[in-house]
């Protein structure tokens, strides 16, 4: 099984070499804060959604199984998850998904000046979460069964935490001016 740990020495040195960058460049300590924030975030994301890869499909699966096919159908899921009985797990899909890409929407706009329009954070957010959908599909394929479920509905709630984190950004920078 190959496993995170593999990516976060990978991520660390690239924040290390992020904070050298910047403070070669004399950027404000907060800009590369930001930078290296986002380097880490990124990389525990990556982490994540795409690890653990296990080797062999030990449940006997296959690509013809049941268990965690990909789902194309918009709001599908999210309409499964709202009927399972308590209000724990219902949160803790629906609401995770959406919390683990606020840091995307607030960081992404102190480091890229051009994100802090909506219209590029939502583009940026589409694409990052749609990149990480199709690598799980794809490590899937490759695999020969499916280990992650590759969903629409995540998608759509990356991009609302992208939002709902890009909110935050523009609330603290309107109160810093």
């Amino acid at each position: 099984m190959l496993t995170a740990i593999s990516v976060y020495p990978v991520a660390l040195l690239a924040a290390v070499l992020v904070a050298w960058r910047g403070e070669a460049r004399d950027l404000p300590a907060g800009q590369v804060a930001a930078r290296v924030l986002l380097v880490l975030y990124l990389a525990w994301i990556v982490g994540a959604t795409l690890f653990p890869v296990p080797l062999q499909d030990d449940g006997g699966r296959g690509l013809s199984g049941a268990l965690n096919h990909p789902n194309l159908v918009p709001l599908a899921s999210i309409r499964e998850t709202l009927a399972l009985p308590g209000l724990w797990p219902r949160l803790r899909l629906l609401g995770g998904n959406v919390l683990v890409f606020v840091p995307l929407g607030l960081l992404l706009p102190i480091v890229w000046p051009r994100g802090r329009r909506v219209s590029r954070m939502v583009l940026a957010a589409l694409l990052f979460s749609l990149s990480i959908e199709i690598g799980q599909l794809a490590v899937s394929l490759l695999l020969g069964f499916w280990y992650r479920m590759s969903d629409v509905d995540d998608v759509l709630l990356n991009v609302v935490g992208v939002l709902l984190g890009w909110g935050l950004y523009r609330l603290l920078a309107a109160r810093a001016r």
